[in-house]
């Protein structure tokens, strides 16, 4: 991964994190509402649902799930250097990646 993924975790917003469609994975299938990013639970907008889209975030022509996360800075420390996100799909296969990330306090 090329990017740095530094976390503002103030407690006053949301985290946004992409889970990365492929020819394996296709992220329509991910039950959004089973996600979970290090004990943190997806953002929900009212009656509408969790806050997430699918785009193509990193350019390879592949839908992504891009959701975000409540931010909640007790659930963090500084000097954590990975985090994970968790969850399932419709049908009940459960997923989980990591990536490296950086706490900015």
């Amino acid at each position: 991964d090329d990017y740095e993924n530094c976390l503002n975790v103030n407690g006053h917003g949301v985290i946004p994190v992409a889970v990365l469609g492929s020819e394996i994975l296709d992220v329509s299938l991910i039950d959004q509402e089973a996600l979970s990013f290090g004990g943190l639970d997806v953002r929900v907008r009212g009656n509408r649902g969790p806050l997430c889209s699918l785009e193509d975030a990193n350019s390879d022509g592949i839908y992504d799930l891009v959701c975000n996360f409540e931010d909640n800075p007790d659930y963090w420390e500084p000097g954590e250097d990975v985090a994970t996100l968790t969850g399932r799909l419709f049908d009940g296969t459960r997923i989980e990646g990591s990536d490296t990330i950086c706490i900015v306090p």
